[in-house]
């Protein structure tokens, strides 16, 4: 039997309500937006290694030099140090409490125990009673002199000679003794006998203990406040007799102020 042939109704389809295309639309609808990709971070940067610093290393030849470099050089600041203490001048333990170098008064206004006598004096009372006239006077100027801090001259230093120094002591001139000073030599000792090589500062203290405060009550003729004693000293390395080695005792006024006139039998 022959089946029929199928007749394809056009009218009906598009009599439809919804036609095959808008059909397609609504079970497929268009994205709105694009689909984000599936791996949307970026992997961090590999780290990178640690560079380490090539710390220089010195070669064993340089190290010996460096070493032998420093001891050498501190040896040389010992040798300076040792020559810079033989021309230090230092003052007599009984100087460092003594009251701070002041400003000298004029000589109209020096103290009563350097002034002159009253012109007239009761016949009742005895000499001896007397206020004794003092054999130097106040000065307020040191005059310009030879440095004694210089070899030639330190080997000159006698007993009795002149010394105009500063209040703070850096400076010393050999001045002559009729005019203004600060110090007088008491006392010159020679060091080569008893040091062979440079002596202590407390040596030198031990010496200045033992010799220079004797020999200032000797040159004042007794002990009394308004003076001083101190010392300077000198110390060159080399052959005995052809270097300065001395330990020299001075006298000054307490508060080291500078005078005309002498400080021999100035207390009896």
């Amino acid at each position: 039997m022959e089946e029929p042939e199928e007749v394809f109704d056009q009218e009906w389809v598009e009599a439809a309500k919804r036609r095959e295309d808008d059909m397609r639309r609504h079970v497929s609808p268009t994205p709105a937006h694009a689909p984000a990709p599936w791996r949307t971070w970026t992997p961090p940067a590999p780290a990178r290694p640690p560079v380490r610093r090539q710390v220089p290393r010195w070669s064993p030849t340089a190290s010996i030099l460096i070493g032998v470099t420093t001891v050498l050089g501190m040896l040389l600041a010992l040798v300076m140090c040792g020559f810079a203490a033989g021309a230090l001048r230092t003052t007599s333990r009984d100087d460092r409490t003594a009251a701070p170098p002041a400003f000298v008064p004029s000589p109209a206004a020096a103290p009563a125990s350097a002034a002159p006598p009253p012109a007239s004096v009761p016949a009742s009372v005895p000499a001896s009673a007397l206020p004794r006239k003092l054999p130097w006077t106040a000065s307020t100027t040191l005059p310009a002199g030879e440095n004694a801090y210089q070899p030639e001259v330190f080997a000159r230093l006698v007993v009795g000679s002149c010394l105009a120094e500063t209040h703070d002591l850096h400076s010393a001139a050999l001045v002559p003794c009729s005019g203004p000073h600060t110090d007088e030599v008491t006392r010159v000792d020679s060091l080569t006998t008893q040091f062979s090589t440079l002596p202590t500062l407390d040596q030198v203290d031990a010496l200045n203990d033992q010799r220079c405060p004797p020999a200032a009550n000797a040159w004042l003729g007794g002990a009394d406040p308004q003076y001083t004693s101190g010392y300077l000293w000198w110390f060159e390395n080399g052959d005995p007799g052809e270097v300065v080695r001395s330990f020299v005792c001075t006298v000054t006024r307490t508060g080291h102020q500078p005078f005309t006139g002498t400080l021999r039998h100035a207390v009896a």
